[in-house]
């Protein structure tokens, strides 16, 4: 689903079409493997911000509790309880994005004043929980 989620925002926002192809073509023609956030920092960031904006499903990481636990908020959960994550509203909340309900196709590239450091499609953020984060997450 997120391919063609790409692929609809690119038709509703032509205005990142040049710069995308011109980074397309920079790299057509290598026969390396290319790291996509590496060689293509705007194609990666347009794809993370896809996802950011429009995400396949509005929640995520479900989880069942397997032993009681008490969290540090003193919330308890017992064992058989069900947690899940509500991913599309912390993607889309202001005090983790600023101007979180806009589309912002190079958010994430290098250069723009919102781009942090852990930036890349693939990375595993508190703020952008499209892939979960497992145990080894952080």
């Amino acid at each position: 689903m997120s391919s063609i989620q790409v692929l609809y925002d690119l038709c509703q926002y032509p205005e990142y079409f040049e710069a995308l192809r011109m980074e397309a073509e920079t790299h057509s023609g290598s026969d390396e493997k290319l790291e996509l956030s590496a060689e293509k920092p705007l194609l990666d960031s347009f794809i993370k911000e896809s996802n950011r904006v429009t995400p396949g499903e509005a929640i995520s990481i479900r989880r069942k509790v397997i032993a009681p636990v008490t969290l540090p908020g003193g919330v308890s959960l017992q064992q058989g309880d069900a947690i899940i994550v509500a991913q599309q509203n912390i993607m889309q909340d202001e005090s983790n994005f600023h101007n979180a309900q806009s589309f912002k196709g190079f958010r994430f590239a290098p250069g723009d004043p919102e781009c942090t450091e852990s930036s890349r499609f693939a990375d595993i953020d508190p703020s952008y929980l499209l892939w979960g984060a497992g145990k080894h997450g952080w």
